[in-house]
């Protein structure tokens, strides 16, 4: 019977992806949160990294206030609330119907590149080249000691449903699968290189990243995420998608929260706050006032 890999979390995948994505902001500040301000009122926005690992832990006691000042939290997708859906979304999206496989579906440059990356496609039969792909990357880090269970957003999610306190989404289960399951769409090939230059780099990576997050320094995290023009302008597409227009979705949604009467802790991808296009400067725009704590 062909071995079928762990099922993995959404914003696990979402995080592989995010890593290694190939610029100027606030030098370094103590953590990765901001407080957004406007009118008199305000709402804490942090950027997390979905995987983690337990050295990143106890978090900057910023988080902590922030937490705690909270009568909200508002993350990208509540992951744990909706198991059934992301079965079928599973089985909607990520794997193959009856008669297809990767096997019969790869061309053979795409499976001699697999191959040349040291991966084995034959373990991910059964699943559409996105899955397997990010699949691939999220078992990297895992075995590089970063585990998605203490990525930032899970900690504050289990505090919070522990609490009993409010969680809401910025989008929604199925919105990111597909998102995901689309990428391929956009051109198999270009898509199959972007993933496997992202698992050459997926550990080094990672561990880099560790460290600038616990800095809370955004001019080199932004380097690491953006700063290769070359890559950028080959790459565009799949950034759009993943990134710019999000942004501008989650952004508009962060300034609803921002004028409502209490404040909420909002945390999304770290990657997604950097940037001319990312979420920091387009609030800048709007307006707003922000502090790095």
């Amino acid at each position: 019977m062909m071995h079928q890999p762990r099922p993995i979390s959404l914003l696990a995948v979402l995080a592989a992806a995010t890593l290694v994505l190939g610029a100027a902001l606030p030098a370094r500040a103590a953590s990765f949160l901001w407080r957004v301000e406007d009118q008199g009122r305000k709402v804490y926005l942090a950027g997390s990294m979905h995987f983690a690992t337990k050295d990143m832990y106890p978090l900057d006691p910023a988080f902590e206030k922030a937490f705690q000042e909270s009568r909200g939290l508002v993350v990208e997708v509540d992951v744990a609330s909706e198991p059934q859906k992301m079965a079928r979304l599973l089985l909607e999206l990520a794997v193959w119907p009856e008669g297809k496989s990767l096997n019969s579906e790869l061309s053979d440059a795409a499976k001699d590149a697999f191959e040349r990356a040291g991966l084995d496609w034959t373990r991910y039969d059964r699943f559409r080249p996105w899955y397997a792909l990010l699949s691939m990357q999220a078992q990297a880090l895992v075995k590089a000691g970063f585990r998605p269970e203490m990525g930032i957003d899970m900690h504050f999610l289990g505090r919070a449903h522990e609490q009993d306190m409010p969680v809401y989404e910025l989008e929604s289960l199925e919105e990111q699968f597909r998102l995901l399951a689309g990428l391929e769409e956009m051109d198999q090939d270009e898509y199959l290189r972007f993933s496997l230059l992202q698992q050459r780099t997926m550990e080094k990576q990672a561990h880099r990243m560790a460290k600038l997050w616990t800095q809370g320094d955004t001019g080199k995290m932004e380097q690491l995420l953006f700063g290769s023009p070359l890559f950028n302008a080959a790459f565009r597409p799949i950034n759009e998608k993943l990134f710019f227009d999000r942004n501008q979705r989650m952004a508009a949604q962060v300034l609803e929260y921002l004028h409502r009467d209490e404040p909420v802790l909002i945390i999304v991808g770290a990657g997604h706050l950097l940037g001319p296009q990312g979420m920091l400067e387009l609030l800048r725009e709007h307006g707003c006032s922000l502090t790095q704590m």
